[in-house]
């Protein structure tokens, strides 16, 4: 196994209250390696979120959350330092219940 990259994998802001896709693995043979996933509030409201891992040809829905309904205060940040591996067709979602409050960034690294 080689690492073809590493830094920010990942980085979205949901600008509605349904699932976003923050990071999925699409080339055959190659895979991801999530070092830290970061949730940033940026509108100053308290809110909370879910972080979900889908596996190859499966939905998402509550079977697939790693975090759900997590509460984050206003201007704050939380990282998260569990290190996630992703095979071919495996994805990262996550979701806000608040649009625009949340950032979300994944730092990692890509190989094969």
């Amino acid at each position: 196994m080689s690492v073809l990259g590493k830094g920010i994998l990942g980085q979205v802001r949901p600008s509605d209250v349904t699932d976003w896709k923050l990071y999925d693995v699409t080339e055959p043979n190659k895979y991801a390696t999530s070092k830290n996933l970061t949730v940033a509030e940026v509108l100053g409201v308290p809110c909370t979120f879910r972080i979900m891992v889908v596996q190859a040809k499966d939905t998402v829905s509550i079977k697939n959350a790693i975090m759900y309904d997590i509460a984050i205060g206003a201007n704050t940040s939380l990282m998260i330092d569990d290190a996630l591996i992703l095979n071919i067709n495996e994805t990262i979602w996550v979701r806000s219940s608040v649009a625009n409050a949340l950032v979300f960034t994944m730092f990692g690294e890509v190989g094969e």
